[in-house]
């Protein structure tokens, strides 16, 4: 995602060209991930406020009145507890969006074999990755 614009385009990753379906996915992936904490951050938030008002009943309370204060919390948190669900969908969306990208961003660098492009991929030229390592190689 650019910093400046806030959008998806494409940009290049460690020298390698990537198009803007990769960056898409990628994008995909933290949105999902943003969501994921959201969700996980909403369901301990009310948990435990849940909890917080059951123990307030219990000092607070007749017995009768804080035994419904403790069934209307306990339906809450069990409520909550659903986001168990929400998050393991959005992981599975999140994973197999990166697993995309990252196919796809494998499929640009060379092969480990023979370090040349593969053949179906010419965005990647030995001088590129050439320069890519001397920089690396000296700190930069």
């Amino acid at each position: 995602m650019s910093q400046q614009t806030g959008r998806c385009d494409d940009r290049y990753i460690g020298g390698c060209e990537t198009t803007a379906a990769e960056i898409g996915k990628l994008c995909y992936a933290l949105k999902e991930l943003a969501g994921i904490r959201s969700t996980a951050e909403t369901a301990a938030t009310a948990i435990l406020t849940a909890c917080e008002r059951i123990l307030e009943a219990c000092e607070s309370e007749t017995p009768e009145k804080a035994k419904e204060i403790a069934e209307e919390a306990v339906i809450e948190i069990m409520t909550s507890c659903s986001f168990d669900d929400q998050v393991g969908q959005a992981s599975t969306r999140a994973q197999t969006a990166l697993k995309e990208a990252r196919g796809a961003l494998l499929k640009a660098l060379p092969t480990a074999e023979t370090h040349e492009p593969r053949e179906d991929d010419e965005r990647l030229d030995q001088s590129l990755v050439d320069s890519l390592l001397a920089k690396g190689s000296d700190g930069a």
